[in-house]
């Protein structure tokens, strides 16, 4: 009687082992399963983040550009005006030296 209960005990234990086995088992890929889900969500969570970056990021490229032009059309025309100033000042200036070479030569 004595073995039979040891050998009771013994499937038990064993089947009881195997049985947590079996549950770490399914502990373990429960875990993993909510691993990958986390990092899916994380992931996706990373590629809408990204891509507010891309967009903010164009946005703020793009009035750059814009700034950048109209800085350059103000340059332009500043450089416009000096470019008029400089001209007549050198027709005047031609005009005045035509008139003294014409009062020389009479």
């Amino acid at each position: 009687v004595k073995g039979h209960a040891e050998a009771g005990r013994a499937r038990a234990e064993e089947s009881g082992a195997s049985q947590a086995r079996t549950a770490r088992g399914l502990g373990e890929e429960l875990a993993r399963q909510a691993g990958q889900l986390e990092a899916g969500q994380f992931g996706a969570g990373l590629q809408a983040h990204l891509s507010a970056l891309k967009h903010a990021l164009a946005r703020q490229q793009a009035h750059e550009a814009e700034a950048l032009q109209e800085a350059a059309a103000r340059r332009g025309a500043e450089l416009e005006a000096s470019a008029a100033v400089l001209l007549e000042e050198g027709r005047g200036e031609l005009e005045a030296e035509r008139a003294r070479g014409l009062a020389s030569v009479e």
